[in-house]
């Protein structure tokens, strides 16, 4: 199964495609934060619609947001997720949701581990060097845990 995970973000959505415990590819969306709103959310769709196109995944995969941290960040996620939701229903791509503790505690053990255990952790299964971006470490981290629960089930 080729799954793709995605890290939520409005300046930077972070992809990573993993299959058979391999990342295949991994990468962020990059919009310019001086763009118009609208511009910005066009880009991620257009951006992502093409990901889908080269990396045709089986699945989309994304962490939730928490809407009590930061109402600001929240709206910003939830207006990435639309864009990623819209072109993966266009491109007719499952999308799953996974809670950030479901994703911490799949990879690490614990649900309340933070963002470098997570980061360590997933060098360490996936045998790779250690990643330096947040937003691919999170996307990377996002994929496996569905791996993972896939397997189980």
């Amino acid at each position: 199964m080729r799954i793709m995970g995605v890290d939520l973000g409005l300046r930077e959505l972070g992809y990573a495609v993993l299959e058979k415990s391999k990342v295949v590819k991994a990468g962020k969306i990059k919009v310019k934060s001086k763009n118009p709103l609208e511009k910005r959310v066009y880009t991620i769709y257009e951006e992502f619609k093409r990901l889908l196109d080269d990396l045709n995944p089986d699945i989309v995969v994304y962490e939730s947001a928490f809407y009590s941290v930061n109402p600001r960040s929240y709206s910003a996620l939830s207006l990435s997720l639309g864009a990623v939701l819209i072109a993966s229903a266009e491109k007719g791509k499952k999308v799953e949701e996974l809670t950030p503790a479901e994703i911490k505690k799949s990879i690490t053990g614990k649900g309340n581990a933070g963002k470098n255990a997570v980061k360590y952790m997933v060098s360490k299964i996936l045998n790779i060097e250690k990643i330096s971006d947040e937003h691919i470490s999170d996307a990377i981290a996002c994929a496996l845990c569905y791996q993972m629960r896939s397997e189980n089930e």
